[in-house]
């Protein structure tokens, strides 16, 4: 599937797959030589969702703690 329809199944933004996959942690299946689009399997969403989950969660826990440390 086209990373387009991926950031709409996983709801993980266009940015944020550039940065996963520059981190390792989630790589498109393909990249196309010509274009440089990047293509994901199926099989990926549940670890797309996985990742964003645990990204929002972080984001959440680190501004809660900067909350009760004022």
């Amino acid at each position: 599937m086209t990373a387009g329809r991926f950031t709409a199944s996983t709801l993980l933004t266009a940015k944020a797959l550039r940065i996963y996959a520059e981190r390792g942690l989630l790589m498109p299946r393909r990249v196309d030589p010509e274009n440089g689009y990047r293509y994901y399997g199926v099989e990926q969403v549940q670890t797309g969702w996985l990742i964003g989950l645990l990204s929002r969660r972080r984001v959440c826990a680190s501004r809660s703690r900067g909350r009760t440390r004022r």
